[in-house]
């Protein structure tokens, strides 16, 4: 599971446009990762990220 959450933050980093038709302005997105951080112990969260994406 975590192997395709960072396989599709990665190709949707590196696509940044999409054109809809030739005629329609492109749709432009952005994902900025702050923080992604694995942990091993005897924590809650084993997984702490921090992302902000714009469409």
């Amino acid at each position: 599971m975590m192997k395709k959450i960072i396989l599709a933050v990665m190709v949707a980093g590196l696509s940044t446009t999409a054109a809809a038709s030739s005629n329609d302005d492109p749709l432009l997105f952005k994902v900025m990762i702050d923080k992604f951080e694995v942990g091993f112990g005897d924590g809650s969260t084993p997984l702490e990220w921090d992302a902000d994406a714009w469409f």
